[in-house]
Parts: C-alpha cells; sequence; structure tokens
C-alpha cells in the first residue's frame, strides 16, 4: 500500500509541471525560455511591426548603399553590429576608429554593438531609445533597437546627413469609449477615457 502510495505521488509531481514545446522559446544563443520569460518575449515580438521594419530596413540600405544580408529579417542583418557601426560611420566618418565587420564569435558581436551605441550618444541621439547589446544580440526588445535606428535617423537629418529620416507611420485612430445601455452614468468630473490599440511602440516614429 504505501508502494502505491509514493507512486501515485510521484506520478502526481509529474502531471504538475508538464513540459509543453509550444510553450518554450530557444533563443539564437540556445537559450530556453519559459513561462514569463517566454510571454514576454512574445509580447515584444509582436511590436515589431512590418511597416517600421520595412522602413527602417530601406533607410538602412539608402545610407549603405548595399542590400543587408538577410533581407526578409531585420534582426538577422544587425544582429552582429557590423552594419550599424558601418551605418554611424558613414553618417560622421571615424566615428568608429575600428569594428569587427565580419564577427565569428558574440564577445565580438557584443563589441560592435557597444561600439555602435557609444557613437549614438556622442551623436546626441536621443537618449529614450538606446537598448542595451542583448535587445538586439538576442533578440530579447527589437522594437526598442528599431526605435533607436528611427532616432539615429531624425539626429542624422538635424546634422545635414542627406538622406531623410525614417518616414512618418500615421499612428492608429483613437476611438472613444462610448457608453453601453448597461453602464452606469458617468458622474460629474469624470474624466473620459479613450481607447488605444495596446501596442504603441515606436513612438519615435509616430512623433516626427
Amino acid at each position: 500500500m504505501g508502494g502505491n502510495g509514493s507512486k501515485k505521488k510521484k506520478a502526481q509531481k509529474k502531471e504538475a509541471s508538464p513540459v509543453n514545446k509550444h510553450d518554450t522559446v530557444v533563443t539564437e544563443r540556445g537559450t530556453v525560455l519559459q513561462g514569463m520569460d517566454h510571454e514576454v518575449f512574445m509580447k515584444l515580438q509582436q511590436k515589431e511591426d512590418p511597416q517600421y521594419v520595412a522602413a527602417i530596413e530601406k533607410w538602412i540600405v539608402d545610407v549603405v548603399g548595399h542590400p543587408l544580408s538577410h533581407k526578409s529579417d531585420l534582426y538577422q542583418s544587425l544582429r552582429n553590429g557590423a552594419v550599424l557601426c558601418e551605418v554611424v560611420n558613414i553618417i560622421r566618418p571615424g566615428i568608429i576608429k575600428r569594428y569587427n565587420p565580419n564577427p565569428k564569435h558574440r564577445l565580438h558581436e557584443v563589441e560592435n554593438i557597444q561600439l555602435y551605441l557609444i557613437a549614438t550618444r556622442e551623436l546626441s541621439v536621443d537618449s529614450s531609445s538606446g537598448f542595451i547589446p542583448s535587445d538586439l544580440n538576442e533578440r530579447r526588445d527589437m522594437a526598442q533597437v528599431m526605435q533607436n535606428v528611427c532616432a539615429l535617423s531624425r539626429r542624422a537629418h538635424q546634422l545635414g546627413f542627406q538622406h531623410p529620416p525614417v518616414k512618418n507611420i500615421p499612428p492608429p485612430k483613437m476611438v472613444p469609449l462610448v457608453d453601453s445601455p448597461q453602464s452606469p452614468p458617468l458622474s460629474e468630473g469624470t474624466p473620459l477615457v479613450k481607447k488605444t490599440p495596446s501596442d504603441t511602440s515606436n513612438t519615435c516614429c509616430l512623433l516626427m
């Protein structure tokens, strides 16, 4: 009896923590994201609006004068930081003295990204658009990376760079919240609320 009871407990314990492959994300570096990390990762990916991706990719291609290595994947094209270093060196020649154009190791990729971020600070790019290397290198927050590139395009234009900044993408229309027949009447002094889509990423481009 005691043996059967312990077996049942083990079985129940096993069922309590199932591993569902659909709930797991494996990053480019082999890091397995589950639970809350997985949810955050998926929400950030949803912010990668195709219109922003296309607009930013076009601006980068116009600046460097050649197609990106992965036309259908901006992340793969930028992840090692080499293209971003190339971009800021075109905007201000020599701002990065030396970087690795073909990094083979993650350490060199991170160094490239850090050099790029230092250069954007020297160019006085909006500090609120900054990101950390893992946001790009591990695709933790590509929305923030795109916002930074958008801010760079605006700053470059302010400094007299010939290429126009990333084009404006009009924000979604604000829809006023209308009381339903079942809703209680609003009391005097109650502020009006407007519904907005949950995704408000890349405000840098929206506010241009």
